[in-house]
């Protein structure tokens, strides 16, 4: 399977997250094609520089575009993908991953309530590494399942009864697929970490706050890349810390939970 990563930066501040996954991408992706778009990126030099030194391929894009614009040309015309994010940082090779019993692999965002964008957030699996393995088949059987004018990958935000509830980015790919979809264990969670908003700190930093858990992996990532490692409990606790009931009683909550966390 091929690796897809959009590298996009307008701030130099954020370069160091920015590029990330390419200290560690060749431990978790050791032999695998890996197509690296640069979206008009004011550090273009330095990840067409990293792409030569890792084997990947670089592919500059002159004109920024949008994320779900990116994911929906490789949903749309792929046959098969794995989807990893530019603030990623890999402990251990998962290139060997099989999940071809499945039409979507990656880690479980639960229901929350976000305080950023004052929403309750619906669950998904998150982009940031993720495997399509049979997208030939998930497109067939989207257009069986999907009711007209639903947009499953762009985020989106709507009033249910008086709560404001956002759809971030591929949530609706993950409720249409949900049987089909595998969550990440503990395992597997464990071979990886991932930074929220890492390559766009500066763009919500007022919002959130400098101690917020999202600021604090930034800081972690700039002062000793090693101390990320075990990263993704503290965020699990903080969508723990601020979970969303009315989401809950929503949807089944046993589905919205991986299985086993074995």
């Amino acid at each position: 399977m091929k690796v897809f990563i959009l590298i996009w930066c307008n701030n130099l501040a954020n370069a160091n997250n920015s590029l990330l996954t390419f200290r560690t991408l060749r431990t978790g992706f050791p032999t695998a094609e890996v197509v690296v778009y640069d979206n008009a990126s004011i550090i273009g030099d330095q990840v067409q520089r990293l792409c030569q030194e890792t084997g990947a391929k670089y592919c500059r894009l002159n004109k920024e575009i949008r994320h779900h614009e990116y994911l929906k040309s490789i949903l749309l015309n792929e046959p098969s993908a794995i989807l990893v994010d530019p603030d990623i940082i890999f402990w251990e090779q998962v290139e060997h991953w099989d999940f071809s019993n499945y039409l979507i692999a990656g880690r479980l965002i639960p229901n929350f309530y976000d305080n950023y964008t004052r929403c309750h957030t619906v669950s998904r699996i998150h982009s940031s590494l993720m495997w399509l393995p049979d997208l030939k088949q998930l497109r067939a059987r989207f257009a069986d399942k999907t009711a007209r004018y639903f947009d499953p990958i762009t985020h989106q935000t709507a009033i249910v009864g008086s709560e404001w509830v956002f759809w971030d980015t591929l949530a609706g790919l993950y409720h249409l697929f949900k049987d089909q979809s595998h969550c990440f264990n503990d395992h597997e969670l464990n071979a990886y970490d991932h930074l929220f908003c890492g390559t766009h700190l500066d763009l919500v930093i007022n919002d959130i706050g400098a101690d917020s858990i999202i600021a604090k992996g930034s800081r972690m990532a700039m002062a000793d890349v090693a101390s990320l490692k075990g990263y993704w409990r503290q965020q699990d606790e903080y969508f723990a810390a601020n979970p969303s009931p009315f989401l809950d009683n929503l949807y089944e909550l046993g589905l919205n939970q991986p299985k086993s966390r074995k």
